[in-house]
């Protein structure tokens, strides 16, 4: 209670959330009075506002049935108002307290309801508008039957008020009682007749005992209010008479117009109808309004001859909105539009002023509305176009204002919302538009960055912000009146919004006076540019209105028929020239006149035409409005000759300061004016009473009352005007009415005369023109800053030195802001002569160097940037050279002696202020350096970095350090330092604080440094980054750049194109909205690569197609010397040529393209570009000359020694590049084991880095390298991995290419899925939306969603969606193994008058012959909703078979769908009646189909997961494979049988992991020691580890198992393990099978010494056989072995319904994605025609075991596969289980020891073979020579003959004792057991020459001998050994040179002849095996072996081997 003096509280009898209301006596009086005191300790402004006009209107209206007020006062901190108590309490209470009065007998009604409306016209009359009539402020005394009203906190004295559109949580009044105009959303102002509306819902209330509109949602009751008809309270409550039920309808009409027109009228039909009750005790219907006398002068507010135009609007609008026609949007719901700027539209409406542009765009208040839609309006001012974006920044304040009404959660999410949208950057829109902060809270401040940086940010940050509010939920519609007036920063930033391409829902109306809009005014220049650029617009042109709509506008304002009014229509038509504001004023002007007047007798209005012609009333409405302005006191005419100076819309604190008079004496004029309707209030009431916003009522006004201010007498008014406010504003608010402020004072600058004044105003126009800039606004600052020039003292470079310079600078920066490149050197000459030091001038060069920049002269830059660091005592050599360079770089080096390079982030902050405007020039230059003078840029760099070791940190130091990188790395090759310095780079810019380089060095980094030491892929989530920091900072340029390499770099790491070029799509757009051209062209080139290889081109080797045309745009990039652009047309080009088997073409633009490799230094792209260089020039080795080939070789061994490099620090990267051209390198010299293992390297590599194309590649070279060899069956295998790698990387053209010349390799064509877009659409309807009972569609979405069993579910599902459409028939299809079936249906019966619904859940039935199939198809395909209303009869579907049949009438068919997901198809008829399906239910079908299909799904889910649950269970008990399962104690928690078998014993929860092993008998394997718990597989899932071993047995009754054990952990979602799994089976017949594996390495050693013994007859003997066991080595790897892996489930149709993990990891395939598939469709063909056999018996139920290879996304496996056939209950086989496991592994082990074996067995062979040649041929051919000598002695009979035969046998002899003797030394070199290398190879040549006599042995050593290992000098000296006999047995030279050269890292062997020489290609694989045995022993040995032969050239064959 509270306490007052001579007051006694008795009770409290009401409480609100804002007052509380006590009834006490005043002890003085005994006067019993109402008590109504503020609730709040701390009530806000508005509140107190409230009520201090509650008590003062309250005590002014001394009126009978008025609350009389008696006093206020202050209590505490709030206020009290002291009323009357005559005893009543309010009809709310009532209400509450007496049911018999609600609803209220009719009798009482009338009563209660005539005394209320003679309250209500007294109040009227005394000039009063309530505003919150409701049953709560009107108060009612049941025992005297006395009335009151009361509660005045919100009325108004205004006569009209113009309700603003606001939030509708902050509405003024009663929400569910508000007049339609009082909402703020209807194109009327507000009246009197706004109680009416209120008195209306309040008597519907009364009479039927709830309100007209129900909802409880803010929004939809504003619509309702705005365009709901109620239901007539007398279909509501039949006792209510329709009289009555009339009369409230009445009151209660939309439009003002069409309610009565006063008070006196409805009590007058209220008073009719109590005595008719009275008399006849009933209420006969009545003709309304027949005493309604409408005496009052009321023009109606809607608009005349309009509608043709109100149409187009609302087009829009909808078109906008997304809205369709009505059914179609009840049908889709709100769906959102993905299709960019499909719902942005700008209307132009154009006219003369006064034409009703206005009044036509607020036609859209009522759907705006509808579509809880944002609308905000903003008006250009003729007084103020210096002030950038201030109409749109009006505008948005409003909308900020909006948003600020909403409830804390809503405003929250908008908070986000902007956040999350600004980033960094909003302070940027908060200097625009203040109030953001409201929202936003402070924001920290905007970092600088360059000019060309701040308009892109701006622009973008702006973008950003309007897209925000742009949704489907809530569609924003901006109105800007006034055009012809907008700025051009303004101009610009429409043209920013409308071409934005992510920008939504937005509605931009422009409204301007086309007769002051030329051609070349710069709206029709932006108009147009736009049109260009495919932005949508439209235009509507109001002409003047015709006589027909002035005589309907007459006609309804004075109540008469058009016939009577004809004749002063045309009248007005002649006076007005039918201009609608004209039209208004001159019959305003006629009724003030007294020329139309109410004839009370006749109840009529009269005029005289001649009388208003005698008057010569002017015809110009600015005269006429001069003539109303006169009339007013002249005290109001200088109150609104100041408020035009101000603007359209002015407030009363200006016009304070301006008229320098208090708000209190100003406001009264104000008053005058609004109640003569020249101007408009816009605001409530504030605390002291007062209106604060107001605005004219129209331009005309407002130029009518400047009109008024003498032509002479302007300058000095609004010089006064900027002298006062600038006086009285406070400095802190200056910044905000600035441009205000200082348009004042330069209208009157002329009458200064004091100079320091001047000086001010020019420093006020410097102000104003840096805030201009800053805004964007460069026009509009470049005028600020003249003006500021032209008022400054000639002589201010002495005066005001610091002014001068601040002023001119910044004039210098704008002429290059707004591209005058001629006024930037006029105004920096100024700057650089007056200028006192270099660091004055520094900015000047900035600008200079960016305008140069800007014209595409990075030379001319260079020079102005060199120039001025001269300055600053840095200097660079003219024509920088390496030396130059190298210079530099040893400084630096030097300088990183003393410091390492990661202690640099912690040097000082440099704060040298020379030092720091260095540092930013060098920053400036260095790009342009970059481009034209390449030397250059390491300088500029260098000098960089050593200023920041010298001096500190500066802004700039991170992108120097970066390119300091990029040098390092690319030029320099100092990788690892280069990437320190990258890696530094980073740190610095690692604060959050926000940085201007941040984009630049993030690209530079993540594209020239990271990827010489990290997976390129690890630059792609950086450059992300890059281009986000750079669209932040305006940095658009190079965020364009990082979008590009992101896309380059994606495509580079081998991602799949059809991704990449999804991300190319996007970046595309994105870098095309920011307009830059360059690295769209580079992304474009690259797109059209992709398209090509996709399959999208008709010369897959010629970039032309959609995204790039070669021949058109290759002169181009020629013309502008775009090198970058060249080179990444040729580098594609080499690509696609290489790929598509066109090496020569590929060669001929590789070099071509090389010309241009600097411009690519240290990017990723060298390397591609070297690796498919190489692999080119190797492609045409074979058919090229000797010459061409030796260059060949020489330039690649050049390129792969750089490659070596890069893969040293990068082998994730460039290792198998280079092992792939070692492949290749190898392959055309012959050396073909070399080549294998090259290859397989390049695809292992390729392979594990995630390298797709390089994998497929590789495997495509190798096949053809098998292929060439004729190893089909090798090459098959590769050939198909191949083809695989290039399907999965989408390469389309390669696959089909690949299958065009490779036929007999891959037999299947390529079935490449196309890819479809599913399209939402329309409706066939047109019926109006109708309002449905939500609380029954909560009911059945509730009864939807709570069942879960997808039989039951159907059956609820189809008889709630009948029930509730209305429908006699339903059917529920859904999707069924990929065909659409009928599984449910539901008919309505007509039982006994009672509606039955009998569903029936049916089996998969198709819909052929059941249903209309066309009408089915369309909807699953279209996703669209069909509605017939006459099916038969009428629509696209007459001729449907169905339809025909059963002449059909009411079909409704719709989509269920789930997040865009197609779900099922609801099909209803209605047989009885057409159009049965309104769009009431087709809206309640709408929300419940999202509601079915999530039910459908969640049950389909449910069932399947009991399902999966039944056959996990049965699978985990088929398969032959143990299972056990561990809880997280480690205790056992599941065996299934398998396991229990192997264990032989049961499951015991309670074994602890300690007691495993114990219980179950678990041993290491071959011994007697029990398992370690610790090394248990199971035990380690438990810790999370994923193990495999094969080293455990079970023992068991006496029998030892060897077991192999996975162990796998399961994981719960928060990462922790749940449950540890291990699978274990029996690998007795593996470990038996690798006993018959040694047994067969065994019996392979036998094979291979009875093949070798065959080597005795001769050496090619020997090369062949080891050429066959190298074929059979291969062979081997076929071998395979049981393990298992995978295990799935397929059913009958053998499609699979059951996977495990390890199968989703094989196949690279998500569980949904294989999950339904065939086995065919899994497999393909070929391997399922292997498998097919065993499948079919498995099904026959047999079990079926088999093995095979096969390729996989994961790799090729050999695998074991066990099928076990499941039965049912009936004994038929339903499916089988598979068992998969990969036992690669082991036959790879398996391979690798074969190999072994056969290495040493031919090893030993060969010695054995090498000792009994020496004791056997050599022997024998000794002995045959002792017997020849002999024989030469004896012989003598026929002496000449004999020793002819003799010699020859002699010399026969000899030869074959040498070749003995040589094969022997070959075999086993016994020259090296005498000796070193150096003495072998001499006597071996000295053997050799005694072989010989017609070639010279030529043996030189070179270098001091030293020892090499002896495994290095036997391989060396066999090498020369074959080399040497080679040449003496082919070569056919003269001479032969041997040269043994020892070095100090390196011995060589050179065996050089001048002989015939070879084709080294052409070298066959038999009978080139000299030459592959010595590739494999230089390989065994480490050594590098180079061959170079020609033709008729000679052939010189070189080792080199490394002396360590």
């Amino acid at each position: 209670m509270i306490a007052l003096p001579d007051i006694v509280v008795d009770a409290q009898i009401y409480s609100s959330n804002n007052s509380v209301v006590y009834r006490g006596i005043k002890l003085s009086d005994r006067t019993p009075v109402i008590l109504k005191v503020l609730k709040q300790d701390y009530p806000t402004a508005s509140e107190l506002t409230r009520y201090r006009q509650e008590y003062e209107i309250t005590r002014s209206l001394n009126l009978e049935g008025v609350i009389k007020a008696y006093s206020q006062q202050e209590y505490q901190r709030t206020l009290i108002i002291l009323l009357e108590d005559f005893g009543g309490e309010s009809l709310e209470r009532w209400i509450q307290q007496r049911p018999d009065l609600y609803p209220m007998p009719l009798s009482t009604f009338l009563s209660l309801a005539i005394k209320i409306t003679g309250i209500l016209g007294r109040i009227h009359a005394a000039g009063v508008i309530h505003k919150d009539i409701n049953p709560s402020n009107i108060v009612f005394n049941l025992d005297t039957g006395v009335v009151k009203l009361i509660d005045f906190g919100i009325a108004t004295r205004f006569n009209r008020t113009n309700p603003t559109f606001k939030n509708p949580h902050v509405l003024e009044g009663t929400l569910a009682y508000i007049s339609p105009e009082q909402t703020g959303r209807m194109n009327r102002l507000l009246d009197y007749r706004t109680d009416f509306y209120s008195l209306g819902v309040t008597f519907y209330e009364l009479l039927t005992g709830k309100l007209p509109f129900t909802t409880r949602d803010i929004l939809e009751l504003v619509h309702c209010h705005l365009a709901k008809s109620p239901v007539p309270p007398h279909e509501l409550k039949t006792t209510i008479p329709k009289a009555v039920s009339d009369i409230v309808l009445k009151l209660m009409a939309k439009n003002a117009e069409d309610r009565y027109q006063s008070a006196w009228g409805i009590k007058a039909d209220l008073e009719w109808c109590a005595q008719q009750l009275t008399d006849i005790r009933q209420i006969d219907e009545i003709q309304l309004g027949t005493q309604d006398v409408r005496d009052q002068f009321q023009i109606p507010q809607k608009l005349y001859g309009r509608e043709a135009e109100i149409a187009t609007l609302l087009t829009a609008f909808e078109r906008v909105a997304g809205m369709g026609n009505v059914s179609e949007a009840y049908c889709q719901g709100e769906k959102s539009i993905e299709s960019s700027q499909s719902n942005v539209e700008m209307m132009l409406i154009c006219g003369y002023a006064g034409v009703g542009k206005s009044a036509l765009v607020q036609e859209l208040y009522k759907p705006i509305t509808a579509k809880r839609g944002y609308f905000v309006s903003g008006k250009f001012d003729q007084f103020g176009r210096n002030i950038p974006y201030s109409a749109i920044a009006h505008a948005l304040q409003k909308l900020v204002q909006q948003l600020l009404g909403e409830p804390d959660e809503q405003l929250k999410q908008w908070r986000n919302r902007l956040l999350t949208a600004l980033g960094s950057n909003g302070q940027i829109i908060i200097d625009v538009i203040p109030e953001v902060e409201l929202i936003i809270g402070k924001q920290p401040p905007i970092p600088e960055v360059g000019a060309t940086e701040t308009q892109n940010r701006f622009n973008r940050v702006f973008q950003q912000f309007i897209r925000v509010f742009g949704s489907a939920e809530h569609l924003l519609v901006i109105f800007l009146d006034d055009l012809q007036w907008a700025d051009s920063a303004t101009l610009k930033l429409i043209e920013l919004m409308m071409t934005d391409a992510q920008t939504q829902y937005l509605f931009l109306i422009g409204a301007y006076r086309d007769n002051e809009v030329n051609y070349s005014h710069p709206l029709r220049i932006m108009l147009e540019e736009l049109r260009k650029e495919g932005a949508t617009t439209s235009q509507i042109t109001l002409a003047p209105l015709g006589l027909d709509a002035i005589a309907q506008l007459i006609a309804d304002t004075l109540h008469s028929d058009i016939s009577t009014i004809i004749s002063l229509a045309e009248l007005v038509l002649r006076k007005t020239d039918g201009n609608p504001f004209f039209v208004n004023e001159f019959l305003k002007t006629l009724y003030a006149e007294n020329l139309l007047s109410f004839d009370l007798e006749n109840l009529s209005w009269r005029w005289d035409i001649t009388h208003i012609e005698g008057k010569n009333i002017t015809d110009n409405v600015v005269e006429l409005m001069l003539g109303k302005l006169k009339k007013l006191p002249p005290a109001t005419q200088q109150v609104l000759q100041f408020a035009a100076c101000i603007g359209a819309d002015f407030d009363l604190s200006t016009l304070s300061i301006i008229c320098e008079n208090s708000s209190r004496e100003i406001f009264p004029q104000l008053i005058v004016a609004a109640q003569s309707g020249l101007i408009v209030p816009t605001s409530e009431l504030d605390e002291q009473l007062l209106v604060q916003d107001y605005k004219f009522l129209h331009d005309r006004v407002q130029q009518a009352a400047y009109a008024l201010i003498d032509e002479s007498h302007k300058q000095v008014v609004h010089l006064q005007i900027g002298r006062n406010l600038l006086e009285k504003t406070l400095p802190e608010r200056i910044s905000e009415r600035l441009f205000e402020i200082v348009d004042h004072l330069n209208y009157g600058i002329e009458l200064v005369t004091e100079r320091a004044e001047r000086d001010e105003i020019a420093r006020l126009n410097l102000i104003a023109g840096q805030k201009a800039k800053a805004a964007i606004a460069y026009d509009v600052s470049k005028k600020y800053l003249a003006t500021a020039r032209v008022w400054l003292a000639a002589s201010s470079w002495q005066t005001d030195y610091d002014l001068s310079l601040e002023l001119y600078a910044e004039i210098t920066e704008v002429a290059y802001l707004c591209g005058n490149f001629e006024q930037v050197e006029y105004w920096a000459a100024i700057v650089l002569q007056q200028a006192k030091t270099v660091l004055d001038s520094v900015k000047v060069y900035e600008v200079k160097i960016q305008t140069a920049i800007a014209q595409n002269q990075p030379l001319e830059a260079i020079n102005t940037g060199l120039q001025v660091l001269h300055q600053l005592e840095i200097c660079f050599p003219e024509q920088p050279s390496q030396s130059d360079i190298q210079l530099e770089l040893d400084a630096i080096s030097y300088l990183l002696s003393e410091k390492s390079i990661e202690d640099l982030i912690h040097l000082p902050e440099m704060c040298k202020p020379d030092k720091l405007a260095a540092m930013r020039i060098l920053s400036r230059i260095t790009i342009a350096a970059w481009i034209a003078i390449p030397n250059l840029m390491p300088l500029l760099v260098s000098k960089q970095v050593s200023l920041s070791f010298e001096y500190g940190n500066a802004f700039a130091s991170p992108f120097a350090y970066a390119n300091f990188g990029l040098i390092l790395c690319g030029n320099v090759g100092d990788i690892e330092t280069g990437y320190e310095f990258g890696q530094l780079a980073l740190k610095l810019l690692s604060p959050p604080k926000p940085h201007s380089l941040r984009a630049r060095t993030l690209l530079i980094v993540n594209t020239f440094v990271i990827h010489w030491k990290e997976h390129v892929r690890e630059t792609l989530q950086p450059l992300l980054e890059a281009y986000q920091s750079g669209l932040e900072t305006g940095d658009l340029e190079f965020a364009s750049y990082a979008a590009h390499t992101y896309c380059f770099n994606s495509y580079v790491v081998g991602n799949e194109l059809v991704e990449v070029d999804h991300y190319m799509t996007i970046y595309n757009a994105a870098i095309h909205q920011i307009k830059q051209e360059t690295a769209l062209t580079w992304n474009l080139i690259f797109q059209q690569a992709i398209a090509n290889l996709m399959g999208y081109s008709v010369e897959p080797t010629r970039l032309m197609g959609k995204f790039y045309n070669e021949e058109n745009e290759l002169p181009k990039h020629e013309a502008a010397n775009d090198g970058s652009a060249i080179f990444n047309v040729y580098f594609n080009k080499i690509l696609l040529y290489y790929l598509f088997s066109e090496y020569a073409q590929a060669v001929d633009v590789s070099n071509i393209a090389e010309r241009y490799l600097i411009l690519i230094t240290s990017s990723p792209i060298g390397p591609l570009y070297c690796l498919y260089d190489a692999l080119a020039r190797l492609a045409i080795y074979p058919e090229s000359s000797t010459q061409v080939q030796k260059q060949i070789i020489k330039k690649i061994a050049v390129s792969q020694d750089k490659m070596k490099q890069w893969a040293h620090y990068a082998p994730m990267n460039y290792l198998h590049k280079y092992h792939l051209i070692q492949a290749e390198t190898a392959r055309v010299l012959g050396q073909l084991f070399e080549a294998e293992e090259f290859y397989e390297q390049a695809i292992l590599g390729s392979k594990e880095n995630g390298y797709l194309r390089e994998e497929a590649l590789s495997y495509e070279l190798a096949a053809k390298f098998y292929l060439s060899r004729g190893r089909e069956k090798f090459a098959q295998t590769y050939m198909k991995e191949a083809h695989y790698c290039y399907e999965r990387w989408g390469a389309t053209a390669k696959v089909r290419d690949l299958e065009t010349r490779y036929p007999q390799l891959l037999p299947q064509p390529s079935g490449m899925a196309d890819i479809s877009n599913c399209t939402n659409s329309k409706t066939i309807s047109n019926n109006p939306g109708i309002a449905f009972d939500l609380a029954a569609v909560i009911k059945a979405s509730q009864a939807i969603a709570s069942e879960i069993e997808l039989e039951q579910l159907l059956n609820y599902l189809m008889k709630i969606l009948i029930k509730n459409a209305g429908a006699q028939t339903g059917f529920l299809i859904l999707e069924n193994a990929k065909q659409w079936v009928i599984e449910a249906c539901g008919e309505l019966n007509d039982g006994n008058g009672e509606n039955v619904y009998a569903t029936q859940v049916l089996q998969s039935i198709p819909t052929a012959n059941y249903l209309p199939e066309s009408i089915i198809n369309y909807v699953i395909r279209t996703q669209e909703c069909i509605i017939l209303n006459d099916a038969a009869h009428q629509g696209n579907y007459i001729n449907e078979p169905y339809i025909q049949h059963n002449k059909t009438q009411s079909i409704l068919c719709l989509p269920l769908l789930n997040q865009s997901k197609l779900v099922g198809v609801l099909y209803l008829e209605n047989q009885l009646t057409a159009g049965a399906f309104t769009p009431e239910q087709s809206q309640i079908l709408h929300l419940l189909s999202t509601q079915a299909a999530i039910a459908i799904e969640n049950a389909r889910l449910y069932s399947k997961l009991r399902e999966s649950e039944s056959k996990t269970t049965q699978f985990m008990e088929a398969i032959p494979v143990g299972v056990a399962i561990l809880d997280t104690l480690g205790r056992p928690y599941y065996f299934n049988q398998r396991a229990t078998q192997l264990l032989g014993k049961d499951i015991d929860p309670s074994v602890t992991p300690n007691q495993i092993a114990q219980e179950y008998q678990i041993y290491l394997a071959g011994t007697d020691q029990k398992y370690l718990t610790e090394k248990m597989p199971i035990i380690r899932a438990l810790r999370g580890e994923r193990t495999r071993v094969d080293d455990i047995e079970i023992h068991r009754n006496n029998a030892t198992i060897p077991v192999e054990v996975w162990g796998t952990p399961v994981f719960n979602k928060q990462g922790n393990v749940t449950y540890a799994i291990a699978t274990f089976q029996d690998i007795t017949e593996r470990k038996q099978a690798e006993q018959l594996l040694a047994n067969y390495n065994r019996t392979l050693e036998q094979q291979v010494a009875q093949r070798t013994a065959a080597l005795q007859k001769s050496e090619a003997t020997l090369r062949d056989v080891y050429d066959q066991l190298r074929l059979r080595e291969q062979e081997l790897r076929l071998i395979t072995d049981a393990l298992p892996a995978c295990i799935s489930y397929v059913d009958a149709d053998q499609r699979h319904r059951f996977i495990n993990r390890t199968y989703e990891v094989w196949l690279n395939c998500s569980r949904d994605e294989i999950l339904g598939k065939s086995v065919r469709e899994l497999v393909g063909d070929m391997t399922y025609q292997i498998i097919e056999p065993y499948i079919n018996q498995a099904l026959a139920g047999q079990t079926a075991t088999l093995e095979l290879e096969m390729l996989l996304p994961s790799g090729k496996k050999y695998i074991t596969s066990t099928l076990i056939p499941h039965f049912d209950g009936n004994a038929q086989v339903v499916g089988f289980y598979s068992l998969h496991t990969d036992i690669s592994e082991q036959r790879n082990a398996a391979l690798r020891e074969l190999k072994r074996a056969e290495e040493a067995s031919i090893l030993e062979e060969r010695n054995r073979m090498a000792r009994e040649i020496h004791d056997t041929l050599a022997q024998a051919f000794t002995g045959i020579l002792v017997q020849v000598g002999a024989a030469t002695q004896v012989l003598t009979d026929d002496l000449e003959a004999t020793q002819a035969h003799l010699d020859m046998i002699d010399e026969l002899t000899r030869i074959g004792l040498s070749e003995a003797r040589r094969s022997v030394t070959a075999l086993r070199p016994q020259l090296l057991e005498q000796g070193d290398l150096s003495s072998a190879l001499n006597r071996l040549v000295t053997q050799m020459r005694s072989a010989t006599d017609d070639t010279a042995l030529i043996y030189e050593i070179h270098g001091t001998a030293y020892p090499l290992p002896a495994e290095v000098e036997n391989n060396l000296l066999r090498i020369g050994q074959e080399a040497l006999t080679n040449a003496i047995k082919y070569a056919e030279a003269q001479e032969i040179r041997l040269e043994l050269v020892y070095g100090d890292a390196q011995c060589s062997l050179c065996i050089k002849d001048n002989g015939q020489g070879f084709g080294v290609g052409s070298v066959p694989s038999v009978g080139g095996f000299g030459l592959l045995g010595m590739s494999e022993r230089a390989e065994r040995i480490g050594a590098q072996l180079r061959i170079e032969s020609q033709p008729g050239q000679g052939t010189e064959i070189t080792v080199i081997v490394n002396q360590g």
